[in-house]
């Protein structure tokens, strides 16, 4: 009410939160817990109280402490993390316990035995830029502690946080005695490089040099889309593309990794059914075509969504440095951006963690029932993980060399841990490529061993939508139609923004007798990848012609062959389609230029690839006959 007090008041806000709580306690929760809670009884409350500080909250990972003095809110902060490296320091590096800390001053509200306002913000925002087992504060701190406590500090600038709108000016205290007096100017805004990163950065600084790094996480706008140029209207829900990650390591064989990183958050995010999120494939291949010059704003134009993720990774040995930005590529405007540095064994956590700002900043509500699919991660086995990831790479470089090595790779993975779900699903897929392309020495037993696979997959894990595709589109081989459709439909119920798996879903009903329902299901795919396969224009040329649409069916057989101009499968269905629209000079031209190429091309052969699948045998002759009249033998 408009007569209510509000009561404020000036203190020291403490922030803090343990590095890597989620990747610890699946580690050895037992382990953690005890560690954690002996650390809270014998050394963090006692030196809160000791230095007259008291806990307002806490998390399972973090406190939020109020002081009345900032010089106490430091040297308690500066105690603690100093006994805390201490007694960690024998435990294993994978397995040790650390925090970040934050320390602003500022005027809060006070409800009931809660703090709020952007002074507790800050010290949030603070805590989150600092390295792990470090203290990082606001000037308002510096300004207080400078002339009374011995310390040394880094004046890291002023730094861009989430919901602050003006930067915030920021120091690092140096925890070492050796260094107190000290104060270094940092020569640019984001935090120094750890020792073990000196090896990266120079690889870096040669990037920069040659001019191929083409995102400056430290300019925090960028030159915004223009609704006039979109290719395509934005949707109403939240929309985003994720692009691959740069490569900073200066080691091509790193590329899987930074690929990697960013396909699985889009993953994530693509479970999420309020919001629209470009298909990983798409994102891939147009940051391949366009790595040089990527612009976030002409990302926005050509995906036609409001907002897009940039990052980079950075790795030396098991260190891991991931910096991440979120933009509103509409306005201009960056929303969010971070950096992490960690492990490899942190991967797991990274990801969630990304993903989960990502959601939070696009205030995306999760679906009842969405929560678990969305964050659930089928292996804990790192090794086995990061050797999955490696042959990820590979199966998507669709070569017969690189699928093989894939699928050697997978089959390592899923001996080094049965459990793992998507890993059988990549075997089996491996397989069924083996049979599309006809590389296959046996492809009944190809078929075969990529069905069992699916069905193995299925039973390790229900929840994971590709292992439904998988058996969805080994049952329309089969000629399972009825089967093939719900196979495919339960894999867009757990994944409702990946693109090929529609696309699958178009193909089997078109194979199925269901023209109309299929050109709805492909355009869709159509707009979740606007740079999609060729063989979308197969399924929409083929679903009009079996409507008698002929002048549409044209249009996109002309598409496909454009797009595919080395098979002679859309020929053959160009010549069918303009026989059966009565447009027979044209199908024998067409034919006659298709005998130029491929002379022992008949009827028969063409009748028996496009309408191999047809639910409808009919059909199939339907397609035999119209190329006999459009003169193929």
């Amino acid at each position: 009410m408009a007569d209510e007090k509000v009561t404020r008041k000036l203190v020291a806000i403490l922030a803090t939160d343990m590095v890597g709580f989620s990747r610890l306690m699946e580690k050895d929760e037992a382990s953690t817990v005890a560690r954690q809670k002996a650390h809270r009884k014998q050394l963090i409350d006692p030196k809160i109280a000791e230095h007259n500080g008291r806990i307002v909250k806490s998390t399972g990972d973090g406190l939020l402490v109020e002081f009345a003095s900032a010089v106490d809110a430091v040297q308690c902060a500066v105690e603690v993390q100093r006994a805390i490296s201490k007694l960690e320091a024998d435990i294993a590096e994978d397995r040790r316990i650390a925090y970040r800390v934050g320390v602003n001053v500022g005027d809060i509200i006070v409800e009931d035995d809660d703090i709020f306002g952007d002074g507790v913000n800050i010290a949030a925002r603070l805590q989150i830029l600092a390295e792990p087992g470090g203290i990082c504060i606001s000037r308002p701190v510096f300004t207080q502690i400078r002339n009374k406590v011995e310390l040394g500090l880094v004046d890291l600038g002023p730094q861009k946080v989430k919901n602050i709108a003006e930067p915030v000016p920021t120091y690092r205290i140096l925890l070492d005695p050796k260094d107190a007096g000290k104060l270094i100017q940092a020569k640019r805004k984001a935090p120094p490089l750890q020792p073990w990163m000196i090896g990266a950065a120079v690889a870096v600084l040669l990037l920069v040099v040659a001019g191929a790094v083409w995102w400056r996480p430290w300019a925090p706008a960028v030159e915004p889309a223009r609704l006039e140029k979109m290719a395509f209207p934005l949707p109403k829900e939240p929309s985003i593309a994720v692009l691959p990650f740069a490569n900073l390591t200066g080691d091509k064989a790193q590329d899987y990794l930074a690929y990697g990183i960013a396909g699985k958050i889009t993953a994530k995010l693509a479970k999420v059914s309020n919001i629209f999120v470009i298909t990983r494939p798409a994102a891939s291949g147009y940051y391949r075509r366009n790595k040089k010059t990527i612009k976030a704003g002409r990302v926005a134009e050509d995906f036609g969504v409001r907002h897009v993720l940039i990052g980079s990774v950075q790795r030396s040995g098991d260190k891991l440095r991931v910096t991440v930005q979120l933009v509103d590529a509409v306005s201009g405007r960056q929303m969010w951006a971070d950096q992490y540095d960690g492990t490899t064994a942190d991967i797991f956590a990274l990801q969630d963690r990304i993903a989960r700002t990502v959601l939070d900043e696009l205030e995306v509500k999760i679906v009842v029932g969405e929560q678990a699919r969305i964050w659930h991660q089928q292996t804990k086995n790192q090794t086995a993980y990061n050797l999955f990831m490696r042959g990820l790479y590979y199966y998507h470089r669709r070569t017969r060399l690189d699928n093989a090595q894939a699928q050697k790779i997978f089959k390592q993975v899923v001996r080094m841990d049965p459990g793992f779900a998507e890993a059988k699903c990549l075997l089996g897929f491996t397989h069924l490529l083996n049979v599309r392309f006809r590389w296959s020495k046996d492809p009944s037993a190809d078929l075969a061993r990529a069905q069992e696979l699916a069905q193995q997959a299925i039973a390790k894990d229900p929840e994971y939508p590709h292992a439904y595709a998988l058996l969805a589109a080994v049952l329309l081989r089969k000629g399972h139609h009825e089967e093939a459709l719900a196979q495919a439909k339960k894999a867009l119920e757990l994944e409702p923004h990946y693109a090929n798996n529609i696309g699958l879903l178009a193909l089997i009903q078109m194979n199925a007798g269901l023209p109309s329902e299929s050109i709805g299901t492909i355009r869709r795919a159509m707009r979740l990848y606007p740079y999609y396969p060729h063989w979308y224009l197969w399924v929409i040329a083929d679903s009009y012609r079996q409507l008698g649409k002929y002048d549409e069916a044209i249009l996109a057989a002309k598409k496909w062959r454009e797009r595919w101009p080395r098979s002679w499968l859309p020929s053959a269905l160009l010549a069918a389609t303009y026989v059966q629209a009565g447009r027979i000079d044209e199908a024998r031209k067409t034919a006659k230029q298709l005998l130029e190429r491929r002379p022992k091309m008949t009827a028969k052969l063409g009748a028996r690839i496009l309408g191999a699948f047809y639910k409808n045998r009919q059909d199939a002759v339907s397609m035999r006959e119209a190329l006999l009249k459009a003169g193929l033998p």
